[in-house]
């Protein structure tokens, strides 16, 4: 179980799935808040990953930290030209003018080489050059300009003049200082710089032997010392800015990933709904019209029974065994009465009689009809 006061900066995100998606850089890790009393299932970069990391984006990190000194590169170049413009006047009664001359173009000339090296990397002149390349570059052109800075404890160091000294001491301090936030971004520039530049006056002190300038000697060797922890530092916090950059880059990235798949899947998602809402809708629709069309076969069948019942009401019909005379062909009724037969089906059925005589009877009951005509 982590504390949760160690893990500031390190959480991704609280309440995530219980399951590390396959191939994330993350563990899971149970944290406990005291303030309230909770645990909490965070995820946290892997140390495989933070490894990779560095491996993997060594030169990306390089080019961000390339980057970094040539975007302070002209401010440097600018106190370079006003810190000798200075110190050649100071030391104009003093040193020979030739020799304060010869320096200047010197520094002139180194200044303006690290300014066209500046251009050319700021417009991508030299596009076969890496950033490897143009970090080497900034470093050598850095160190020729700390040996002509560190020229002036031989050739500009007055004999006997210790307020010109202790001048020279100063600004070389001062530029000391100055490289030390300006070129600590890129690993090693600073020694480069500093200990070239403070090499020739510090054992220029140390060979005169005596109390005051050993001790100006090793005080310059304990300021060059604390500067580059200093220097050290300022790297130090560059370097995890620019790391923490990309950790944040790749983190956003992951999130973006993420996103965007949770909204495909919802796109996905949507797109089968809207599918089964068409099929539900068109299904509710052939069953609305099965059930208009049942209802009205219902209708019709209602409509058909209610019309045979009325027919079937309408009509009388004869069953069962029926009494009947032999001779005279009445019918006997439920009440015991003799009927003529045309009597009784007109009253148990719809069938009209009208009567007449057939041709047989005709003979036996009018035989003088039958009878031929006498002329």
């Amino acid at each position: 179980m982590i504390q949760g006061r160690k893990v500031t900066g390190q959480m991704l995100a609280a309440g995530l799935p219980k399951e590390i998606p396959q191939g994330m850089p993350f563990r899971k890790e149970t944290v406990f808040f005291c303030s309230p009393p909770h645990l909490y299932s965070v995820y946290l970069w892997t140390e495989a990953f933070k490894e990779s990391l560095s491996v993997e984006n060594r030169e990306a990190i390089y080019a961000r930290q390339v980057q970094y000194v040539y975007k302070y590169l002209p401010a440097s170049i600018v106190a370079n030209i006003i810190n000798g413009s200075i110190l050649v006047f100071v030391q104009w009664t003093v040193i020979s003018g030739h020799v304060l001359l010869i320096w200047f173009v010197c520094l002139a000339a180194v200044n303006l080489a690290r300014w066209i090296s500046y251009q050319s990397y700021r417009r991508n002149l030299l596009k076969s050059f890496s950033d490897r390349i143009w970090g080497n570059f900034y470093i050598f052109l850095l160190f020729i300009s700390a040996v002509v800075w560190g020229s002036t404890g031989i050739w500009l160091f007055p004999e006997d003049n210790v307020v010109h000294h202790i001048f020279i001491v100063f600004i070389l301090g001062g530029m000391t200082a100055g490289a030390a936030a300006s070129t600590a971004a890129l690993g090693g520039a600073f020694y480069f710089y500093c200990y070239p530049m403070i090499a020739p006056i510090t054992i220029r002190y140390f060979l005169e032997g005596d109390k005051v300038h050993l001790s100006m000697g090793l005080l310059i060797l304990i300021y060059a010392l604390f500067s580059t922890l200093t220097a050290r530092h300022v790297h130090r916090i560059i370097y995890d800015s620019i790391k923490l950059v990309f950790e944040n880059e790749y983190e956003v990235s992951v999130r973006k990933k993420a996103e965007e798949s949770l909204r495909e899947s919802l796109e996905r998602i949507e797109e089968k709904v809207g599918e089964r809402t068409a099929e539900l809708v068109e299904a509710n629709r052939r069953l609305k019209e099965e059930i208009l069309e049942r209802e009205q076969a219902e209708e019709e069948k209602r409509e058909l029974i209610d019309t045979l019942e009325k027919t079937l009401s309408e009509v009388k019909t004869l069953s069962g065994l029926l009494p009947i005379c032999a001779a005279c062909k009445k019918i006997r009724d439920d009440r015991g009465y003799w009927k003529q037969i045309e009597s009784y089906l007109s009253e148990h059925s719809n069938a009209v009689f009208s009567h007449s005589i057939c041709p047989e009877c005709s003979r036996k009951l009018y035989p003088e009809l039958d009878e031929p005509d006498e002329d």
